[in-house]
């Protein structure tokens, strides 16, 4: 009768369709825009290379 439980909540969140949207050919939001314009990372989609050099020119 004194025993304790314990549980574990697992949240999944599904992203799809926001990178669906993204991915289309118009600017009509920030982040399709990003990824029309900045050059992408070697063998991916989604993902744009974001050269940090301007923000850290002391780590050079």
């Amino acid at each position: 009768a004194g025993k304790t439980q314990s549980g574990v909540t697992l949240i999944l969140i599904d992203r799809t369709l926001d990178l669906s949207t993204a991915t289309k050919n118009d600017t009509d939001c920030v982040l399709s825009r990003i990824l029309s314009t900045l050059p992408h990372l070697p063998y991916h989609n989604n993902d744009v290379a974001v050269n940090m050099t301007p923000l850290c020119p002391d780590l050079k």
